[in-house]
């Protein structure tokens, strides 16, 4: 089980392949405006500075119901990218993500 004082070792270390995590959207914005994005890390973006992030969806509806994964994949930049916990709604998808890379988390 995941302790405050597990989380905050693991926040400490650099992200990488299969942990979850929040960044700047990388894809320029026609407003100019800053977007943030969260998921699971499956690769490098489209350049040495990116992520390639998926965010499966919420795993868990309304009264409890499954719900089937709804990927959306986003390159985020690696510069102020941070390790955040994996939402309780979201944490069965997420797995799934993890053990389909290989990546144990």
């Amino acid at each position: 089980m995941e302790t405050l004082g597990n989380f905050a070792e693991e926040a400490k270390k650099e992200p990488g392949l299969g942990d979850y995590v929040s960044g700047n959207v990388a894809e320029a914005d026609p407003n100019g405006q800053t977007a943030t994005h969260e998921g699971v890390i499956v690769g490098e973006g489209e350049n040495s500075r990116e992520w390639k992030v998926v965010d499966p969806g919420r795993d868990v509806g309304v009264g409890g119901y499954d719900l089937p994964p709804n990927y959306n994949a986003r390159n985020i930049h690696k510069e102020g990218a941070e390790i955040i916990p994996v939402p309780w709604t979201k944490q069965k998808h997420v797995e799934d993500v993890r053990k389909a890379l290989g990546a144990d988390k």
